[in-house]
């Protein structure tokens, strides 16, 4: 879901939204929306086994 989150922020529709932001905020954003993916990832991996259900879900919206 965050990973979904992200995608859309970052979509080319979005582009006037970002534009209003300046260049150093952007960067700071675009590296904290990074580094929170990434610390979701690392949480979720110890969490994996090799017999663990991987069901994907997309949201309805």
């Amino acid at each position: 879901l965050i990973v979904e989150s992200i995608n859309n922020m970052m979509k080319e529709s979005q582009i006037l939204a970002w534009n209003d932001l300046k260049d150093a905020k952007r960067r700071m954003i675009a590296d904290q929306m990074m580094n929170i993916v990434d610390q979701i990832s690392m949480t979720i991996s110890t969490l994996i086994t090799p017999d663990t259900p991987r069901i994907i879900m997309k949201p309805n919206i």
